[in-house]
């Protein structure tokens, strides 16, 4: 099996269906009803919408996935955007061009109308392909260019494109890039001669004329009629496109066309945002998939998701990394007996810690609980509760540095959180000390293990305090993501590390409107990974973590659950009075 840490958009349609598992999210993007794919960069959003392309059904050969492949009732047409195409539009919205708005309207549905003219080139040269490979097929190659012929002809008519463009499927794609760069020399020579779309409606005008052109030209060609004539126009990235485009796209999740549907993505959700964007209703109008790891449920999904895809790069992988067991980790031994009890590991831990932390000492007396005997049959489920916080101020107070706490077949498989691309990257990493065993197979320490995540988290983390305009400024007062995460980081560290003992550290935060001039840096935060909202859509509180790649860098350990939230205003004033707590200013 081949796998990979590359972008999915840079990736060719046939190698995203190699690599593809199939999980929850894809089961409901396939549903016939308008879709957002929610979650940050590198969770699969693109993958996803990629696999809804015909190519993509095309270069399967997973029975399973043909199944499912059969059900789904219309053809994605992926309409990616990237960062030089947001470069221009920015370049045109900055010209003095009384076109420019236009333009920039113009810009958009030509990359849309390209999109859909490039899947109906894809979906004849499939039939072409599938032609060749059958003798009982009544439909020829010869038929299939001239039914091109036909259609491309419609196309040029309908679009009101100049009778010069040669008809065929490929010269009309190449007429509207070479409109793209008119549209850039333009702003240089102020003179365009090009077609101007004065409002985002026309482009689905055009879409909708090109749908009914390739009905009626391709209801013989089985494959191209296999979805009944349905679409799926698919955004990517849409949070590069302009704001009043993604209005025109939310809007259209009411949309009353019965042969189109609509898949993109969002960082968010758009119930978060300040000002909702659509009167479209989730759950009525469209379906919000989660994709990200966002409670238990979703958790144990994402583990069994990793757990095939791990297992398929390294056979017996479960071996190679064990288990995840966090005394193993700081005391660097096994102990299969009775664990709490006089003479256990965990039983030598709580009484060396009860003996150098007052609080520690304290909190066992309040349970009726000897700090020199720390085991008491009745106050067992406590100190179970207890035992990761204890195990990991025991450890700091030993060592200082970065804890050695992140291995184990669990924890590799949570530690990339919902993220295909850092779960990936993380394979890659023990796949490569995998091979240096030269096929010995011998398990991969704890400690290495730990080192690798540890590497990986000071990566992500140097890539969030340097990411372009993740900053907010006022009256001269700069104030980065990066500041944010390590403010948040170090509150939750000093949580569990602290001079007082908790039995439950807080390790989430909820925003509310006092900081409400964070909300940009909580967004980007958000899209890139560093936060994960954990509240489902039913809570009225947004509760979010600190994602666990960055863990590491605040010596902060796996946690089974998740405990109580503090107010993201009081992690980052918290020396301010209840009297004092109003909006937050930049200070």
């Amino acid at each position: 099996m081949k796998t990979t840490s590359k972008n999915a958009k840079y990736l060719t349609y046939k190698e995203v269906s190699e690599s593809f598992v199939v999980n929850r999210q894809f089961r409901q993007l396939i549903i016939n009803d308008s879709s957002i794919i929610v979650g940050p960069r590198g969770c699969g959003k693109t993958t996803l919408l990629k696999m809804l392309y015909p190519l993509a059904y095309h270069a399967n050969t997973s029975d399973k996935l043909r199944k499912l492949y059969d059900e789904m009732p219309f053809w994605g047409i992926y309409i990616p955007a990237d960062t030089e195409w947001k470069e221009q539009l920015e370049m045109i919205r900055k010209s003095d061009s009384e076109y420019s708005e236009n333009l920039v309207i113009t810009l958009i549905s030509i990359n849309i109308l390209s999109s859909i003219v490039q899947c109906f080139g894809d979906l004849l040269q499939i039939s072409r392909d599938l032609a060749k490979e059958s003798s009982k097929c009544d439909i020829t190659i010869s038929d299939i260019d001239d039914i091109e012929i036909s259609l491309a002809k419609d196309l040029i008519k309908n679009w009101r494109m100049p009778t010069t463009v040669v008809p065929t499927l490929y010269e009309i794609v190449q007429y509207w890039t070479v409109m793209t760069y008119d549209i850039g020399s333009m702003l240089e020579s102020n003179k365009y001669n090009g077609p101007i779309f004065d409002g985002y409606s026309y482009f689905m005008n055009y879409a909708k004329s090109a749908f009914n052109a390739f009905e009626q030209h391709c209801s013989r060609l089985s494959f191209c009629a296999k979805k009944n004539f349905r679409w799926a126009l698919c955004f990517d990235e849409l949070e590069i496109l302009p704001e009043n485009f993604r209005q025109h796209i939310y809007k259209l999740l009411r949309s009353s066309l019965q042969n189109v549907l609509y898949k993109t993505t969002s960082a968010y959700l758009l119930s978060d945002l300040p000002d909702s964007p659509t009167d479209a209703a989730e759950g009525q109008d469209y379906s919000e998939i989660f994709n990200w790891v966002y409670g238990e449920e979703s958790q144990k999904e994402w583990q069994s998701f990793c757990k095939e895809l791990f297992n398929k790069k390294i056979n017996g992988f479960s071996k190679l990394v064990g288990e995840y067991d966090l005394l193993k980790g700081v005391k660097k031994t096994s102990y299969d007996g009775k664990d709490y009890i006089k003479g256990s590991p965990t039983y030598d831990i709580f009484t060396e810690l009860a003996s150098k932390d007052t609080s520690f000492n304290n909190s066992l007396k309040q349970k009726g609980i000897d700090p020199q005997d720390p085991y008491l049959e009745q106050q067992k489920e406590w100190l179970k509760k207890v035992k990761t916080v204890a195990i990991c101020r025991w450890y700091h107070l030993k060592n200082r540095e970065m804890s050695p706490f992140y291995f184990g077949e669990e924890l590799l498989y949570d530690i990339s959180e919902g993220n295909p691309r850092l779960a990936i990257k993380i394979l890659d990493e023990i796949f490569l000390e995998y091979n240096k065993q030269n096929g010995k197979k011998t398990a991969i320490s704890p400690e290495r293990q730990s080192d690798i995540i540890i590497f990986l988290s000071k990566k992500k983390k140097r890539f969030l305090e340097n990411y372009p305009n993740a900053v907010i400024e006022k009256d001269n007062k700069r104030f980065s993501l990066g500041d944010l995460i390590n403010i948040i980081g170090s509150y939750f560290s000093q949580e569990l590390y602290g001079d007082t003992f908790q039995e439950f550290p807080k390790n989430t935060f909820c925003y509310d409107d006092r900081c409400e001039s964070i909300l940009p840096l909580i967004k980007i935060g958000l899209e890139l990974g560093a936060f994960i909202k954990l509240q489902t859509k039913e809570s009225r509180e947004q509760v979010y973590k600190l994602s666990y790649i960055l863990y590491p860098c605040f010596n902060l350990p796996r946690r089974a659950t998740v405990t109580k939230y503090a107010y993201l205003f009081d992690i980052l004033y918290p020396h301010k009075s209840n009297e004092d707590q109003t909006k937050l200013d930049l200070q």
